[in-house]
């Protein structure tokens, strides 16, 4: 008798500890289940929230770059009235004047291994023309009729070619490339250009307008007939995305 009791004991005590331990482990089990939900609602939140963000910045991004690309042009189409405007007070019989410029973009390398012949995807290309290149508000070559099709040629190739003034006294030179760089030719040697004086497009060629930055004169070379400048060209282009046409 005293051995069943002592059993009845024992199966209550379990059943207890049962019910006790199901408690626990249930309340264990839910506390862990809560803290899994909340987290991932937290991360979900947060996911949402990050999107959102990345949507916006991206929808903004975008917009500043059609406004950046809409004031470059603009910067460009003004930097041409204010340099012929100039002009025109000085000469009241200046005809009219209506620049062009257009974005393109680049498509790809010419030939390899030659990185200053660029195809550009040129809509309004008018083959018996030469226009200019602009690159952030500066010269950046010439575009050439090629088989047909527009042809960039970075400024520092040995085919790109264009007249312009050098320092506030717009002594005249051409622009040539000459592989590696930039050089002023055919310079009156009697006009004695100086080391740092500003390069710019004159306009005379049509092919610039006036006014737009080459860059500085860092030496001058007795050529015999006439001198030559090297210069230092604010222009670095590297691998284009898009360039801007230019005409007058």
């Amino acid at each position: 008798m005293r051995g069943k009791f002592k059993f009845l004991l024992l199966f209550a005590y379990v059943i207890l500890i049962s019910f006790y331990a199901s408690d626990t482990l249930k309340k264990i089990f839910l506390d862990s289940t809560d803290d899994v939900i909340t987290t991932f609602y937290s991360f979900l939140d947060y996911s949402k929230n990050t999107i959102a963000q990345h949507i916006d910045q991206a929808e903004q991004i975008k917009i500043l770059q059609e406004k950046n690309e809409e004031l470059q042009e603009r910067a460009a189409l003004l930097m041409a009235f204010d340099y012929e405007l100039n002009d025109l007070l000085a000469d009241n019989n200046s005809t009219l004047f209506k620049p062009y410029a257009k974005l393109v973009r680049a498509m790809s390398y010419a030939k390899i291994g030659d990185s200053n012949k660029i195809w550009i995807d040129f809509k309004d290309y008018n083959a018996s023309k030469i226009y200019g290149l602009m690159h952030k508000g500066v010269t950046a070559g010439i575009v050439i009729n090629d088989t047909g099709r527009p042809l960039a040629i970075l400024q520092n190739d040995p085919k790109s070619s264009f007249v312009v003034y050098i320092g506030e006294r717009k002594i005249p030179g051409v622009a040539k490339g000459t592989g590696k760089g930039v050089e002023i030719k055919y310079i009156a040697k009697w006009l004695e250009p100086q080391i740092g004086d500003e390069v710019y497009t004159s306009g005379l060629d049509d092919i610039f307008f006036g006014g737009i930055s080459v860059g500085k004169i860092t030496g001058v070379v007795d050529e015999t007939i006439y001198l030559s400048a090297s210069v230092q060209t604010y222009s670095n282009v590297g691998v284009p995305e898009f360039l801007y046409v230019l005409s007058k």
